[in-house]
């Protein structure tokens, strides 16, 4: 898989310093897992919530477009019972 530059900047930043990202695969019960942690700052409580809920970013910006198409791509291909989710942790990791 290629990431372009602008890709990662925006999982780190605004972290000060070097960050991290960590991209591992699973099979769980014949169900391929994708995770991508990284160690930046965090998503805020309501884009997750907004996300989740009905997988965009809420607040009107343009943001998420890019999971969104992962998402529903996944939809089209596997069916229903497959998606992208967020979550973030206090600790200032991120995880897809």
């Amino acid at each position: 898989m290629k990431l372009s530059p602008e890709n990662l900047s925006q999982l780190i930043e605004p972290k000060e310093g070097l960050g991290h990202l960590i991209i591992t695969g699973e099979i769980k019960d014949g169900i391929c897992e994708i995770s991508v942690t990284d160690d930046g700052v965090g998503i805020p409580r309501e884009i997750l919530a907004a996300f989740n809920g009905n997988n965009q970013a809420g607040s009107g910006k343009p943001r998420g477009i890019g999971l969104k198409n992962v998402d529903e791509r996944l939809k089209l291909y596997f069916g229903p019972q497959y998606s992208v989710s967020l979550d973030s942790r206090p600790v200032g990791q991120g995880y897809v």
